[in-house]
Order: C-alpha cells, then sequence, then structure tokens
C-alpha cells in the first residue's frame, strides 16, 4: 500500500479502523475525517484487500483448517469443545 492522491496511507489506515470499529457507515467516516464519500469509499476497499492478502501469513499461517490443535483434544473439557470440531 502507499498514499493516495488525496489520503495518506496512515490516514486510509485511521478511516478503515474507523469504519470497522465503530460499525460506522461511509458518511459517519466522510464526516469525521472530511473526505467525500468516493475517497472514503475507494480507500476503504484498498485496506480491506490488503488485510485479506495480509490473512493468509499473519492471521493463520500455515495451519490446516481441517486439523484440531492437539490443545483441543487433550484437553479435560474434551466433551465440551469437541461437536464443534468434528469433521
Amino acid at each position: 500500500m502507499q498514499d493516495g492522491r488525496s489520503i495518506n496511507l496512515a490516514e486510509q489506515i485511521a478511516i478503515c479502523l474507523f469504519i470497522l470499529a465503530k460499525g460506522a457507515s461511509y458518511r459517519e467516516a466522510e464526516e469525521q475525517f472530511k473526505h467525500p464519500i468516493s475517497s472514503i469509499c475507494e480507500y476503504h476497499s484498498k485496506v480491506l484487500d490488503a488485510l485479506v492478502t495480509l490473512s493468509a501469513d499473519i492471521i493463520r499461517p500455515h495451519q490446516s483448517l481441517e486439523e484440531v490443535t492437539s490443545k483441543l483434544l487433550t484437553n479435560h473439557n474434551k466433551t465440551r469443545y469437541w461437536p464443534y470440531f468434528k469433521v
């Protein structure tokens, strides 16, 4: 990611976090950051795309989505969690 025409990178991320954390609309972000809705929409989308790209390596690095962790398998509360992990 890089600075945009009218919004620098730090502000792009701030806008995206504002929308995600607060559940704010583009209009609320427009009022808060004093940029047109079209710019808010454009940069919010770009930050989300960057987060999706990063998610494979940062959020769940190199793990299968079908494997159950050993912690859950050996936990004394196995019966409590097992229904959520049955394949």
